[in-house]
């Protein structure tokens, strides 16, 4: 009879003895059985594109539906009388990735029951002893959904009340690990910068130095209060927002909850001295995610009648089919400045088209010093984060192989003048940097910034089109791309800006076949990029996804003076 491994491999591990629920179960373990990934798993849970989406969708409604519930807990905790509006922007990053994860993992779960439900097993069980007592929502997402305990946990929830017949089951106590302390002291350098930022209407925005900030503050200051309204305020009661659970949610939402929400003077006191005014703007920039303190100062200023926009600070804006969280969290807002965009699969928003003082910095700036080809990876999470348009786990798989085929489908003497860079980060994910230099033992690491990097490189090898593809096409660096259009799928509006791309030349489905023009195009890769497909393709692209102005201050002033 075989075990059951919910959370991470044990040292004794053998097909022959243990059965992992999926690829996650080798994170930061994968050295204990080399030839894991050659195992059997069960397919990734959305089969389509379209499955993905709804389930995206229904959890989002999900989400909000719980916020008139937390209100009022939360008031009654803090002793506070504040608006579900107040409450939203506060929690609402942190409560959909509870509810994406935790449904994505009943997904696959309810998948593997299908198959294996006659089948004896044994499995160990963790106890729920468990106090996890995340400190905020960055806490939560390092030490619970990216951490293979946390996913043990959960699906021993699930199965204590879904347990087959044919299993046998036992429990087992664990610890939840290294708790983090909560708003650690800050130095007087950052309690300075916070008291500074917390008082201009100007924070953050990727483009827009400190000084700058001050200067559009006082902008933003002397401009007459607007009137434009909040996108997509959800109505529960007009929409069936009900899931069927295989554990007790709202026991988990009390296990999940982090500290921070609950006692918010932790955050800087139970009310801020904020002098609000009504249809006043604060521009802003990815501050609403995870920085709670400075999402406490606009909950305020949102609920006593002032307006967020907030800016574009990376890719897949506009373009991924699925974007759960950018529509939830930034669209539903009073605006939204984009880099060149305006409407994003069937998402509500306010947003205005505009080009990007952040990649106006990198506008045109590649030129050519070395003859280095520089290969830049990304992150290949096993453990779900949210419900985007992006590689599932067993697509992940797929991703490192086709990396693979790259390196070895490259002429050796391509090979020696690559550099690859390597995502910094591991957790819940593929291993990157040591399994490269494992499997390629001449291959050389790019240490130290990468965009410097780009700007005097020969050719770029990009294996993901997030952020990195919109500086390199906005300063016209080189570039050949290759993911798999049915793990990165992209809106409707969208797929043709990357399709012209891909018939140019310039983007390829497989890493053998963006070796294949690497090879073809290196004596002579200037004269193959400025070739008027490439480069209308990519001015066609630029201008949707990547925009960029001398004058782009003057666009925005037209915009927000409007607002």
């Amino acid at each position: 009879m075989k075990t059951l491994v919910l959370g991470t491999i044990p040292d004794n591990f053998s097909p022959e003895t243990h059965l992992p629920l999926g690829p996650w179960c080798f994170v930061k373990r994968e050295d204990i059985y080399p030839d894991w990934e050659s195992l059997s798993f069960e397919s990734d849970p959305f089969t389509t594109p379209d499955e993905l989406a709804e389930a995206a969708t229904s959890t989002s409604a999900y989400a909000n539906s719980l916020i008139p519930l937390l209100t009022e807990q939360l008031n009654k905790e803090n002793r506070t009388f504040h608006s579900e509006k107040f409450w939203r922007l506060l929690i609402m990053p942190w409560l959909l990735y509870l509810v994406q994860t935790t449904w994505e993992r009943q997904c696959r779960l309810k998948q593997f029951l299908q198959k294996y439900q006659s089948q004896a097993l044994r499995v160990e069980l963790v106890k729920d002893s468990a106090n996890w007592e995340f400190s905020d929502t960055v806490d939560f997402v390092s030490r619970g959904i990216l951490n293979p305990d946390y996913s043990e946990w959960l699906y021993s929830r699930m199965l204590v009340r879904n347990l087959p017949p044919a299993w046998q089951g036992s429990y087992v106590e664990k610890s939840t690990g290294y708790n983090s302390l909560l708003n650690p002291k800050p130095t007087w350098k950052t309690w300075i910068k916070d008291a500074i930022s917390s008082r201009l209407r100007c924070s953050g925005v990727y483009g827009i130095g400190p000084v700058n900030s001050i200067l559009w503050s006082l902008f933003l200051s002397m401009k007459p209060a607007g009137r434009c309204s909040v996108v997509g305020q959800f109505d529960s009661k007009e929409t069936n927002t009900e899931l069927n659970w295989m554990l007790d949610f709202q026991k988990l939402l009390q296990s999940a909850l982090p500290v921070c929400f609950k006692d918010i003077r932790n955050l800087g006191g139970r009310k801020k001295k904020i002098k609000a005014k009504l249809g006043k703007i604060n521009l802003i920039g990815p501050i609403i995610w995870y920085h709670e303190s400075k999402q406490l100062n606009l909950a305020y200023r949102v609920e006593s009648g002032e307006k967020l926009i907030l800016t574009q600070h990376g890719g897949n804006y506009g373009e991924l089919k699925s974007a759960p969280l950018i529509s939830e969290i930034e669209y539903k807002q009073s605006g939204f400045l984009s880099w060149g965009w305006d409407k994003h699969q069937d998402y509500a928003g306010n947003i205005y088209a505009a080009a990007s003082p952040y990649l106006g910095d990198f506008r045109d700036k590649h030129c050519q010093t070395n003859d280095e080809l520089v290969f830049v990876g990304t992150l290949a999470n096993l453990l779900c984060l949210r419900l985007d348009s992006t590689p599932q786990a067993l697509q992940q798989l797929d991703y490192r192989k086709s990396k693979c085929d790259f390196l070895n489908s490259i002429k050796p003497a391509l090979f020696e003048k690559t550099l690859y860079r390597p995502y910094p980060n591991e957790d819940g994910a593929l291993k990157d940097r040591s399994y490269f230099e494992r499997k390629f033992p001449n291959l050389k690491i790019l240490e130290g910034d990468l965009y410097t990097r780009l700007m005097k490189c020969k050719l770029l090898a990009l294996d993901h089109p997030v952020t990195t593809l919109s500086v390199a096409l906005a300063a016209n660096v080189p570039m050949v791309g290759f993911w798999d259009n049915k793990a990165w799928v992209m809106c409707r509006q969208a797929i043709l800006y990357f399709e012209a791309l891909q018939k140019a030349g310039v983007f390829f489905e497989t890493g053998k076949a963006a070796a294949e023009q690497v090879n073809k195009v290196w004596d002579d890769v200037q004269g193959w990029w400025m070739q008027s497909e490439i480069q209308e393709a990519r001015n066609a692209w630029c201008y949707q996804y990547a925009r960029t102005s001398k004058l782009w201050w003057r666009d925005w002033m037209r915009v927000l003076w409007k607002l």
